[in-house]
């Protein structure tokens, strides 16, 4: 049921384009909601998360939006089968908000770097000294369709302190369309910033 459940919102999300239901949303309250609903199950499994937020308000569907960071917390609790931390943050700066969700599992190589948005299929296994680690591309995916629908892009990167998904949208002015308001959404998200990024484990980005 979940497989199927997966693939079903992964061709209600392919079908562009999506109809969203716009109005004001706090990032900071919503990422604390969903990480406070991932707890309920989380605890149990060894999985603490760490939050950082401050407000950030920006334009969005809030019941997708809540979807995608699940999909953020569910991929980062996939890279760690026996548990561990897992640091979310909430950031604003120049006109932009930002979710980032780092988890502290197997780096992910340059190589395979590219697989974690693709819609159906796993990023390489990663050997680790305790267990052989696959993280599902499914939920990144997911989360992608729905940021850039929004207008919003995503990132990812990998050292040996952790992986880092994120996703940034505009952050809310006075200028931005009526609350409440249905439109449908933005074909691709913008191209001032790379959709994916690797950052080695001597600091260079590639």
């Amino acid at each position: 049921n979940r497989l199927a459940n997966q693939l079903l919102r992964s061709a209600q999300v392919h079908l562009p384009p999506i109809l969203l239901h716009f109005e004001p949303v706090d990032l900071a309250q919503i990422v604390q909601e969903r990480v406070l609903h991932a707890r309920a199950t989380a605890d149990a499994k060894g999985y603490h998360f760490k939050v950082t937020t401050q407000p950030a308000l920006v334009e969005a569907d809030p019941v997708l939006l809540g979807e995608a960071i699940d999909d953020l917390l569910q991929q980062a609790e996939a890279s760690m089968p026996r548990g561990g931390d897992i640091d979310v943050s909430v950031s604003a700066w120049d006109g932009i908000a930002t979710v980032a969700v780092t988890d502290h599992g197997p780096v992910v190589p340059p190589e395979a770097i590219g697989f974690l948005f693709r819609p159906f299929g796993m990023v390489p296994s990663l050997a680790t000294a305790e267990a052989t680690v696959s993280r599902p591309s499914l939920p990144l995916y997911l989360a992608r369709r729905i940021v850039e629908e929004s207008g919003g892009w995503t990132r990812a990167q990998s050292t040996p302190e952790g992986t880092t998904i994120s996703f940034s949208l505009p952050r809310r002015g006075p200028t931005l369309p009526e609350e409440g308001v249905e439109r449908e959404g933005t074909a691709s998200p913008p191209t001032r910033l790379p959709t994916v990024t690797h950052t080695s484990g001597d600091g260079a980005s590639r």
